[in-house]
């Protein structure tokens, strides 16, 4: 019509194509504009949540490689977890009793490094988590076994002359002991174990006579005063170990009263001299000056209570004889002196 203000170019195809592609973000999914003349001859796209909000899409290639890089860093990230692990696990380990200070840091470190050697292998994250569990569980247990609790005799001992074990032990103190420090040390039902265990035993504990262990025990009686004569079943064995080449050592086997029980005694860790003299000076406010003692027979110094002493009975042959000091090889020994 005559009255219309509209353009007569804007009828045309290409003309109205080109005023859409001016403005394709705002025009209509015509047929005309680029997107709906796609969509005319190569259908409707497959679009996901994301493209419908706005955001754009991604192609196959590159989607794959964000979940190849979102899967690395979780990679990472537990194995970062695994290893902080492994530490902890290393320094618990290096930390017991029963490790030497000498080689604390060498076991640290040879545990790190047997977890960090996994990290460049396939499933590291599983080697890592079996390594960290192990070493928690030896840091729990510790390293002592419990069939090999104390000091047993086996095939391969060092014999020992008689004339060295006429000898003895020499000359030892006699400490009476508090009740507390025992108490604190020894259960309150131990002894009432250890008895019950032994009446339940069906056969006394034998060995044949040895020459050397009845000299021993006779120099202990006399001049330790450590064993006194007796008529009574014998509970404990004991064997003889060379200290040096004019002494030796009478040692205890108390394997049947240790299997009555299986706790544990606390634990505990010697300070060094170093600590013992900053504890002192920190105390008195001066330089303290110390220096080592070693204090012979230590063991055999300490006496039993009177209630524990028929615990420990040994023998050689016919002949019984009952601890009254602190015997070596028990397991409560250590703690206690």
């Amino acid at each position: 019509p005559g009255s219309s203000t509209e353009d007569p170019r804007s009828r045309t195809p290409f003309y109205r194509g080109c005023k859409h592609r001016t403005n394709c973000g705002a025009a209509p999914r015509t047929a005309c504009s680029p997107r709906g003349y796609a969509e005319k001859y190569f259908g409707k796209a497959r679009t996901s949540p994301s493209d419908r909000s706005g955001l754009g899409s991604q192609s196959g290639p590159s989607r794959k490689r964000e979940d190849r890089g979102r899967q690395k860093q979780d990679r990472c990230c537990q194995i970062a977890t695994m290893i902080d692990s492994v530490k902890k696990g290393a320094e618990r380990l290096s930390g017991l009793a029963e490790v030497p200070r000498q080689r604390k840091k060498w076991v640290r470190q040879a545990a790190m490094a047997l977890g960090t050697s996994m990290v460049s292998f396939s499933g590291a994250e599983s080697g890592l988590a079996a390594v960290a569990a192990t070493l928690h569980a030896v840091a729990d247990k510790g390293l002592q076994d419990d069939e090999e609790d104390g000091y047993y005799s086996t095939e391969e001992e060092d014999e020992v002359d008689e004339e060295v074990a006429a000898k003895g032990l020499g000359e030892a103190g006699s400490v009476h002991l508090a009740d507390s420090i025992w108490n604190s040390c020894v259960p309150k039902d131990l002894k009432k174990k250890y008895e019950a265990h032994m009446k339940e035993a069906a056969q006394e504990i034998r060995g044949k006579p040895e020459a050397a262990v009845g000299a021993m025990l006779e120099s202990v009686r006399v001049i330790t005063r450590g064993t006194k004569r007796m008529s009574a079943r014998r509970t404990v064995s004991v064997f003889l170990k060379p200290k040096n080449e004019e002494k030796c050592r009478l040692i205890l086997n108390p394997k049947v009263l240790h299997g009555a029980d299986r706790r544990r005694p606390p634990r505990f860790i010697l300070p060094r001299l170093e600590q013992l003299g900053r504890w002192i000076a920190g105390l008195c406010g001066v330089h303290v000056y110390l220096t080592k003692l070693d204090l012979q027979n230590c063991y055999w110094s300490i006496r039993l209570p009177r209630g524990w002493r028929r615990m420990f009975v040994i023998g050689n042959g016919r002949k019984r004889y009952r601890i009254t000091r602190l015997p070596f090889g028990w397991r409560y020994s250590p703690v206690i002196c």
